[in-house]
């Protein structure tokens, strides 16, 4: 198997080959764009993977070096954020392609995402050696009758929509002009929350002006949906929808929009679109492991997304590191 990597731009019909082979947006030119965008210096690597000279498969990769000599030597890395797109019976194949590019390159270590993962990932680059970090995501299958999903969810999932529409929350879609801000200040909130319970804070530190999220919906994939709440905005999603698959990438909510259930109401009325919209699956986004324990920080997010009657769906990261001294200095650089 071979795989031939293109630097930065995305090869003429990309996006239509991956869809034909089941590929997620976290394969796609948007996507490719996006993360660009968001970390500086990183460059997209899209990757063709052939056999015999026929195309079995394709994978987008990233790559991320330091400023500086030093920091290029220490800090090369290569990864995805999910799995390659490829049959299952060509997935070892296509991860040791990968990392014999990653070593030509000189990059310290590979990782491997599980963003929307659809297979056994966690057996895969276990038995390859990969450290692992296993996760959860929620899949809700959207063939199934609005009844049956609504059926589905937790008796207090259902009385939470019904007690944000009491309120008068009002689910609306977004423009990024008004959607980026809003979701921004939100996560800010939702974090602040976390980090007090024991979890840790992240804020978007980058500029408003240049937002990568601002990208990614004049892209097409991304959609902001908001709730309102008195005309105020306490509750936003972003969503990307490709390929039949809607993803909750990011969202964040104040006190007085969980107080009014708007985050319920703001799900359950985006099931809704994507049902009459064509949209087949919606994946709720993932915790960790650990968040299935009652201590864990995470523990409310894993209840929460639990609630909506979905899959629960095992999953795992990986790191392969492929230099290991480098590694080891490039951990006590940052330390």
């Amino acid at each position: 198997m071979k795989l031939e990597l293109i630097d930065t731009q995305a090869p003429e019909g990309w996006d239509t080959e991956l869809a034909a082979a089941g590929g997620t947006v976290f394969h796609s030119a948007a996507w490719a764009r996006y993360v660009s965008r968001e970390r500086p210096g990183v460059v997209p690597l899209f990757g063709r993977l052939t056999e015999a000279g026929r195309p079995v498969g394709c994978v987008l990769a990233f790559e991320s070096a330091g400023r500086g000599l030093l920091k290029r030597i220490l800090a090369r890395r290569v990864w995805t954020d999910g799995l390659p797109v490829v049959m299952q019976s060509a997935l070892g194949a296509t991860l040791a392609a990968l990392e014999g590019a990653a070593r030509r390159r000189a990059a310290i270590d590979v990782l491997v995402g599980s963003y929307a993962a659809n297979g056994p990932s966690a057996e895969f680059l276990g038995a390859r050696g990969y450290a692992l970090r296993r996760r959860l995501e929620f899949l809700l299958r959207l063939e199934a009758p609005e009844k049956e999903l609504w059926r589905a969810m937790s008796h207090g999932r259902r009385s939470s929509v019904t007690t944000a529409r009491r309120a008068g929350v009002r689910i609306e879609t977004l423009s990024a002009d008004e959607g980026v801000p809003a979701l921004r200040r939100l996560q800010d909130a939702t974090s602040e929350r976390i980090a007090q319970r024991g979890g840790h804070l992240h804020r978007y530190e980058g500029s408003p002006e240049r937002d990568p999220v601002h990208g990614l919906v004049a892209d097409g994939p991304g959609v902001l949906i908001g709730a309102r709440l008195n005309g105020e905005l306490v509750s936003v999603g972003l969503f990307t929808v490709f390929n039949g698959l809607a993803y909750l990438n990011l969202s964040g909510q104040d006190r007085s929009g969980l107080q009014a259930g708007a985050p319920s109401l703001l799900i359950w009325e985006t099931i809704c679109r994507w049902q009459t919209e064509g949209i087949t699956r919606l994946n709720l986004g993932g915790c960790g492991l650990d968040a299935t324990r009652p201590d864990s920080p995470e523990h409310g997010l894993f209840a929460y997304k639990k609630a909506y009657g979905g899959e629960t769906v095992e999953c795992a990261s990986g790191r392969m590191v492929l230099a290991p001294i480098r590694a080891w200095l490039a951990t006590r650089q940052r330390r």
